[in-house]
């Protein structure tokens, strides 16, 4: 399920001035080269859908199960589908024979907990300071290396954006079915279950998130108009359980995470036994997402030099006035 929803920008580079930022505009296009002119050029785009991935909370579960504030840490990772300009598909990513994948790294900490019933509830999330803190795209040219069962992959190539998640706009939630009947394998991805003796409590949800873009590769994302910066990333995206679009990764540990502990029940709360058995300190789950641009135009700055010429100017026509006013006195 495709979802028109991050809105990401990146600091422009090589302006010979300084430049400070303005406010952001609303969604529109950015020019996208996905191998950096190995086999492709610059095409205008104003969408990238994302296919579906792996996010991973560490004591995720512990934390929701007690009502925990302590932060706990969220991977994710992804390869791109494709990128779109309004209707029209500019670049098909996912059947090519290169590959664009996007990782995050994030803290999350427990709003509140809300039971539903005795086998459902509802969770809230806020945003964490401190931990891993990281949203990247990486581009590998010339091979499709991304597993998403094995988790591996993910960092293959040239890291074309760098950016950290901030506290704005930052929200998620999370709805769980968790009585018996709810159970189901961890994985109906099509291509087979390939956990068995592993499964999951039945929930969906959401997380929309803003990024701070450090840095990016201009080979790859370029702004349309000069004078415009791609500042800013915004996310949001769906949340499910159990997998059904993508295969449940055995590891997040090339992005910094690690091997899942999530019991024999994914999600299951812990305290709670069921027939498959029971949950572990983490939760994993799929996300589904796709990004959208917007860029700032930005404010020059005066340089150093410029704002000394524009010192003297200033002393000039003050002593030019001192000038005047002291001979009019004198006649």
């Amino acid at each position: 399920m495709n979802m028109r929803s991050i809105l990401a920008t990146v600091a422009a580079l090589g302006f010979g001035l300084a430049l400070s930022h303005s406010a952001q505009a609303g969604p529109t296009t950015v020019n996208f080269n996905p191998t950096g002119g190995v086999s492709t050029g610059f095409k205008t785009i104003d969408t990238i859908n994302i296919l579906p991935g792996n996010s991973l909370a560490v004591d995720g579960n512990a934390a929701t199960s007690t009502g925990s504030t302590t932060p706990f840490q969220v991977f994710f990772q992804a390869s791109v589908n494709n990128a779109f300009l309004g209707t029209t598909q500019q670049f098909n990513i996912a059947g090519a024979t290169y590959q664009v994948t996007v990782v995050a790294g994030f803290n999350e900490k427990v709003l509140g907990v809300l039971p539903t019933s005795s086998t459902s509830a509802t969770a809230s999330f806020g945003f964490a300071p401190g931990g891993l803190n990281f949203l990247r795209f990486f581009a590998n040219p010339v091979a499709k290396t991304a597993n998403d069962l094995a988790g591996t992959g993910f960092t293959d190539g040239t890291l074309i954006l760098d950016a950290t998640v901030s506290g704005t706009n930052f929200s998620s939630t999370f709805s769980s079915l968790f009585g018996q009947s709810n159970i189901q394998n961890l994985d109906n991805d099509a291509n087979g279950n390939q956990h068995p003796g592993i499964f999951s409590v039945t929930g969906s949800g959401s997380v929309d998130l803003q990024a701070d873009v450090l840095a990016v590769n201009p080979a790859f994302f370029q702004a349309v108009n000069p004078g415009e910066t791609i500042n800013l990333v915004f996310n949001s995206s769906k949340l499910v359980t159990p997998f059904q679009g993508v295969e449940a990764s055995n590891s997040f540990a090339d992005i910094g995470g690690t091997v899942p502990v999530i019991g024999t029940v994914n999600g299951l709360p812990l305290g709670l036994v069921v027939t498959q058995g029971s949950g572990g300190k983490d939760f994993q789950f799929e996300t589904q997402a796709t990004a959208q641009f917007g860029v700032a135009v930005a404010a020059v700055v005066p340089e150093p030099s410029s704002l000394i010429l524009l010192g003297l100017s200033t002393l000039s026509v003050g002593l030019a006035s001192r000038f005047r006013k002291l001979r009019n006195s004198k006649s």
